[in-house]
């Protein structure tokens, strides 16, 4: 379904409306009611202190609304569409920015710092690597840096203490350790070998030590989208071959994140795809369920046919947005927001939290309080933290979770295309997004069969526009130099 006339039509209707609003909060005196909106791996809590300080600090009521990363997008359009548009959001999703810059409801970032003399917004547009989310030099989105995302596949390592089993090496030998779990039921539990969340995109981790791409690859002097490839099916017949012989859980295409851990915790699966940040919760509540257990990064990576690959994130994640329907107020106030996440005070606050109420200095260290855990997520700092630079915060954590990180910059394959926002990749990667992850599950547990069945899906790519699509790639990634 394509979403651009409907959220059009709704920003024009949306516009008056907002304006008017404002108008009412600033003659009451009260403080304004700002929202921002994004993703991320947990709820923030109401009473959650790095908020309180926000609050306190722009002398604003500010509410940070969050939703689950995959449920992201659709719900943002649904809230455009409606009027209910938030104040700052963080988006991803070029379809959706290039709608909302051919409609001209974006602010201008490169105005406002000069505007409202937003330094650390001035000094952030001039960093390096950033210029590609410009229009022309000019800034419609203000984007967040994270480097390597540090997805990984997690293992519970006691299991393999236990069996006398090493660390696999290679996709057999992951595949034989996922046996050997449910074989030994080590936990008695109805052990599946490995689980996970969400419809495709966690499982395409394992794909890239089959393709040696992310999206797309360089074969023969040209870019291909990967996922047509014949090493991409090779890495379905793998996942396949895991799906029919119970060494994959069954349930994985319809679990949530915590239904997920909770098969982990519970000794229902032996592995798990996750993220850097998770690890140390799940580690905690492994143990206190289980006691001895434990879970391990697979550092390095499993070996497939094209070597240690695993996919990671671009660079630049994520860029915040701001609507010229809001006020003058709010734009102001959204402004100035971003500028202190930028500045050094700002990166503090995010990656640490507040002095008192989440740490206290002794002997020169911080030392953690319970609110800490609460408010702030090991490995990326406050939920707000995604919104502007936490690359930094890799000097901040040790252990497992920096091994982790290491393995991203060694092994990490990333998408090279990253900012294309044209009208050919709106319109045909909505078309593509709307029955590739249906393909992949069917694929994987056998629904479609990868032998009879690979051509149609092939001719389906071809007439959702992807030749069209690779040809502006190419043109693109040759005029990077790429």
């Amino acid at each position: 379904m394509k979403h651009s006339v409907l959220i059009g039509a709704a920003l024009l209707l949306a516009a008056g409306a907002w304006a008017a609003g404002s108008g009412e909060e600033a003659a009451s005196g009260t403080p304004l009611d700002f929202v921002i909106f994004e993703w991320g791996p947990r709820d923030v809590h109401e009473e959650d202190g790095v908020v309180a300080a926000l609050s306190a600090h722009f002398g604003i009521d500010l509410t940070v609304e969050r939703i689950l990363a995959r449920e992201y997008n659709q719900a943002l359009e649904t809230r455009i569409a409606a009027g209910d548009v938030p104040d700052l959001f963080r988006l991803r999703n070029n379809n959706i920015y290039a709608t909302l810059r051919d409609d001209g409801v974006l602010v201008n970032w490169s105005e406002l710092a000069g505007e409202l003399n937003l330094p650390h917004v001035k000094k952030w547009l001039q960093s390096e690597g950033i210029e590609g989310y410009s229009e022309g030099g000019v800034f419609y989105r203000l984007p967040s840096r994270k480097g390597p995302s540090k997805t990984a596949i997690m293992i519970r390592s006691d299991w393999l203490e236990q069996l006398g089993l090493d660390m696999p090496q290679d996709y057999d030998e992951f595949r034989a350790v996922l046996q050997a779990f449910v074989d030994a039921q080590p936990d008695g539990a109805g052990t599946t070998g490995i689980t996970g969340y969400t419809t495709w995109g966690h499982w395409e981790h394992v794909l890239t030590g089959f393709t040696g791409m992310n999206n797309w690859g360089k074969v023969n002097g040209r870019w291909v989208y990967e996922k047509t490839t014949e090493q991409y099916r090779d890495g379905l017949r793998y996942l396949a071959g895991l799906y029919a012989d119970g060494l994959m859980d069954r349930e994985a295409f319809i679990l949530d994140e915590t239904q997920a851990k909770a098969k982990l915790v519970s000794g229902q699966a032996g592995a798990f795809i996750i993220m850097n940040d998770r690890e140390p919760p799940l580690n905690t509540a492994i143990k206190e369920r289980m006691g001895e257990a434990h879970l391990a990064f697979l550092i390095p990576p499993p070996a497939g046919p094209a070597g240690r690959f695993r996919p990671e994130s671009p660079g630049f994640s994520g860029y915040m947005l701001i609507m010229n329907t809001k006020s003058d107020e709010r734009i102001a106030t959204g402004g100035r927001i971003m500028d202190y996440f930028h500045s050094a005070d700002g990166q503090q606050l995010l990656t640490f939290g507040v002095e008192g109420v989440h740490w206290n200095e002794q002997n020169g260290r911080k030392v953690f309080t319970e609110l800490h855990e609460r408010d702030i997520i090991p490995t990326l700092g406050h939920m707000l933290n995604m919104t502007a630079d936490y690359s930094t915060i890799h000097d901040t954590f040790e252990g497992q979770q920096y091994d982790n990180y290491l393995a991203s910059l060694e092994y990490g394959v990333f998408d090279p295309v990253q900012t294309l926002a044209s009208e050919t990749s709106q319109r045909v990667f909505t078309n593509i997004d709307e029955f590739r992850g249906e393909w992949f599950v069917a694929f994987v547990t056998g629904e479609k069969s990868l032998d009879d069945d690979w051509d149609d899906y092939l001719a389906l790519m071809e007439r959702a526009g992807l030749p069209e699509l690779t040809e502006e790639v190419n043109d693109y990634l040759a005029a990077l130099g790429m």
